[in-house]
């Protein structure tokens, strides 16, 4: 099984990550000293993301789901496109070095951020 671990974004949210919206989610592999770390660029619309960590595999963003997250705190965030317009949503997994440290998932999110000018 795999233990989960969110990336520190607002100290007074859950620690569950289903429930904390922050830059990035890191999971920890029990079989490997490493962080497996997927960003949420700011630019990205519902930035930041709402996480999903699961000991079972689970991992994934949901941009689009507070009010449900939050039991109604947060406010939704409609997404609609016309017919012909786009939509780009940028994310990035890095592999980081073990133990998760706050400070290494913090640098990578900055260095994502900025290559698209944040």
């Amino acid at each position: 099984m795999a233990s989960t671990t969110p990336v520190p974004a607002r100290p007074e949210s859950p620690r569950d990550p289903a429930l904390r919206p922050a830059p990035g989610a890191g999971i920890r592999p029990a079989v490997r000293p490493v962080v497996l770390l997927i960003l949420d660029h700011p630019e990205n619309p519902g930035h930041p993301t709402h996480w999903h960590a699961r000991g079972y595999g689970l991992f994934s963003a949901n941009p689009f789901g507070p009010k449900a997250f939050s039991n109604g705190k947060e406010a939704e965030r409609p997404f609609a496109l016309s017919a012909g317009q786009s939509a780009v949503f940028r994310h990035r997994l890095s592999i980081l070095p073990g133990p998760f440290s706050a400070e290494k998932a913090e640098a990578a999110w900055k260095e994502f951020a900025a290559e698209y000018g944040k």
